[in-house]
């Protein structure tokens, strides 16, 4: 029997979910926000969108996308508030738009500590100025497991945008176990919800523009998906 159970662990093993490793900081002569880059501290470059008044905004906002979507999201919302003396600055997430690996699950330690760097960052740029976490989906998902850290700067307020919350605990046990076999065996594989025949919206020159965007993920890995899982778990929690 044994001969048989120890090469299928050893296919397990081999079969583990993927995510982006994680790295120490790196002492860097220059750690800093411009207006198109990120620097992380572990030395990551994120690409970043801002949307700034013409003079000192009297409130920051941070954005932070969802789920397969990236910074560009929030191009009208910018602009909208940048008209009304608010900054709004949003990057790429690790894994999503232009911050490569594409695809590949971050982790939720590197998620959490970036938005940490960048809160502080923009804190140390505009001092006294009051700043907002605006969280959309996955995005909100991160704000809430990275913000109770005793390390997380602090901010005047958080706004979460659908939220994204659907964690195991909440799922069908067979939904549940069906996910996590397939990012255990075939991590690999993608999928993508066209089999559930759910338009997202009414709105169809929009969804048009969004499936035409490069840069908005059409297919997930399983392993990714198990990620996503784990962190709407851990901002149930929170």
């Amino acid at each position: 029997m044994r001969f048989i159970v120890i090469p299928l662990l050893l296919l397990l093993a081999a079969c583990a979910p993927q995510q982006q490793s994680l790295k120490s900081s790196v002492e860097l002569e220059h750690i800093k926000i411009n207006q198109d880059t990120f620097l992380a501290p572990d030395g990551k470059v994120l690409p970043v969108r801002s949307w700034l008044p013409a003079t000192r905004p009297k409130a920051v906002i941070i954005a932070l996308h969802g789920f397969t979507d990236y910074s560009h999201a929030f191009v009208s919302r910018g602009m909208f508030f940048s008209e009304h003396g608010v900054a709004l600055y949003a990057y790429d997430q690790r894994g999503f738009g232009q911050a490569s690996p594409i695809g590949i699950w971050a982790g939720e330690t590197n998620l959490t500590h970036d938005l940490a760097e960048f809160v502080r960052q923009v804190s140390n740029r505009l001092p006294h100025t009051p700043i907002y976490l605006l969280g959309e989906s996955m995005g909100a998902a991160v704000a809430l497991a990275a913000v109770p850290e005793a390390d997380f700067p602090p901010v005047s307020g958080i706004i979460l945008e659908a939220p994204a919350l659907w964690g195991a605990k909440t799922m069908n046990p067979v939904f549940r176990a069906t996910l996590w076999m397939g990012a255990h065996t075939i991590p690999f594989e993608t999928v993508t919800g066209r089999q559930l025949k759910i338009l997202a919206s009414n709105n169809i020159a929009m969804l048009q523009r969004l499936g035409a965007d490069p840069l908005i993920l059409k297919a997930v890995r399983l392993d990714t998906l198990y990620g996503i899982v784990q962190l709407m778990g851990k901002a149930y929690d929170r």
